[in-house]
């Protein structure tokens, strides 16, 4: 094949692959985003059943109390 052909069918595989690998990028931090955010609820849920307590468990000075295990899903979920 002519050098000419080769670098055409370069830059059009790169032309159409470089869109294609940035919409799988944002579907799959869509994807991410939406798992992170249904465990983050479902962690909350739990604390509430646990501690019978709408809010969480937490104090009115926004402290977690002693023993709702607020402070452990803080730090637990706080990097992520």
């Amino acid at each position: 094949m002519q050098w000419e052909f080769m670098v055409a069918l370069m830059l059009g595989v790169g032309a159409i692959l470089f869109p294609v690998t940035l919409v799988w990028y944002l579907n799959l931090g869509g994807i991410y985003a939406s798992f992170r955010n249904s465990r983050r609820t479902s962690v909350d849920e739990v604390e509430r059943r646990e501690t019978g307590c709408v809010g969480g468990g937490s104090r009115a000075g926004g402290q977690p109390s002693a023993g709702s295990g607020a402070g452990r899903r803080d730090a637990r979920w706080n990097g992520l």
